[in-house]
């Protein structure tokens, strides 16, 4: 899951 959380940090629209 450390791959999903790098991309929230970078894609934070993408954390939804």
């Amino acid at each position: 899951m450390l791959e999903v959380v790098k991309c929230c940090f970078n894609y934070l629209s993408y954390c939804t």
